[in-house]
């Protein structure tokens, strides 16, 4: 990298300090060590500073490192929205597997439950026949002792 070097007019820096009264032989010594002190700073400073160019190169793996780790993020998001779908779809057909076994179940159940609605209107049925027999026969019973009862009390009346 190349950084301009300051520049420094050393005859300049002579002519001002011994314009002040400096011997001219330690002014050309002031402005000689100054002149080298500066060169020193520059190639220091050069080193420490970086150019564009230089940041271009040290963000080239960056950017690289950034476009793979995008790259990994979407197949990543591709694997998971697959994987989702794929839960999905096995969550579906369990939930109609089931939902299947439910309704076999509850189908078997009506089927109990019809026929044994159905026995007990049988029992139910044969039951109340037998009831009304009993109760014709009371009821021929009690007419037959009332009319027993009736014809009596007409013929003690009578007599």
């Amino acid at each position: 990298m190349s950084i301009p070097a300051m520049p420094i007019d050393t005859q300049q820096v002579v002519d001002k300090l011994t314009g002040a009264g400096v011997p001219d032989q330690q002014a050309k010594a002031h402005a000689s060590v100054l002149s080298e002190a500066l060169r020193t700073y520059d190639a220091q400073l050069a080193a420490r500073i970086c150019t564009k160019q230089d940041l271009a190169a040290a963000l080239d793996p960056i950017v690289a490192t950034l476009a793979r780790l995008e790259a990994s993020i979407k197949a990543l998001d591709a694997k998971i929205d697959a994987t989702a779908a794929r839960l999905n779809a096995k969550i579906d057909a369990t939930a109609a597997r089931l939902d299947a076994k439910i309704d076999a179940a509850a189908a078997r159940l009506d089927a109990k439950i019809d026929a044994s609605e159905s026995r007990l209107d049988e029992k139910i049925s044969a039951a109340g026949s037998k009831i009304k027999g009993e109760l014709i026969g009371w009821m021929i019973s009690i007419w037959a002792f009332q009319s027993a009862l009736i014809t009596a009390l007409v013929l003690k009346v009578a007599s």
